[in-house]
């Protein structure tokens, strides 16, 4: 039925059902496993329904850089959204400095620039991330749209002049914009 402890269960071939934990993992690793998915869930329910209140881009573009900045433990995120110019323009900011946020939404990432920091980044899964020092970084056109933020953590392997972008997509696969968060709060770069 739907009530009482899981157990364990075969396939057609009476292989263990890897989804089932058994009676001796109860309480054990595989619920822990449970716990938090369902934690991360509960977290997603809770973003879908501030969706559903929404009333315009801005305020869904808010919401995406608050709830990854906190989902992925930074102390900045901001997105930049490809515009009809076909260049990056900063749209939403947590995290930084009003000074800092007012400066940022008037730079704008040229896509040559995108495109130069996209080839010269070391890819850590579905997201980038280019090294402090990188001669990519002395291209006037990344210089122009590109802002320096303080660190605010103890450096372990995250070290200050690093950039940090996940590439958002079309149903396309094209590019439309990236999420930028910066300064993670562990000091650490994101595992591959």
């Amino acid at each position: 039925g739907m009530t009482g402890a899981p157990h364990a269960t075969t396939n057609t071939l009476g292989e263990r059902d890897p989804v089932m934990p058994s009676d001796e993992q109860a309480g054990g690793p595989v619920f822990e496993s449970f716990d938090r998915t369902a934690s991360q869930l509960r977290g997603v329910l809770r973003v879908a329904r501030e969706l559903a209140g929404l009333a315009d881009e801005q305020s869904l573009l808010d919401l995406i850089t608050a709830t990854a900045r906190a989902t992925l433990g930074y102390s900045a995120c901001v997105i930049a959204l490809r515009g009809d110019d076909g260049n990056f323009h900063y749209r939403a900011a947590t995290g930084v400095r009003p000074d800092d946020e007012r400066r940022l939404r008037m730079l704008v990432v040229s896509a040559a620039a995108y495109e130069a920091l996209s080839h010269a980044a070391i890819a850590l899964g579905g997201v980038y991330w280019v090294p402090p020092g990188h001669a990519v970084r002395d291209r006037p056109d990344v210089i122009a749209g590109t802002l320096s933020t303080g660190v605010s953590v103890p450096s372990r392997s995250w070290k200050p002049g690093s950039l940090l972008f996940a590439p958002l997509l079309d149903a396309s696969g094209t590019t439309i914009g990236f999420l930028n968060p910066d300064d993670p709060l562990s000091g650490e770069l994101p595992p591959p």
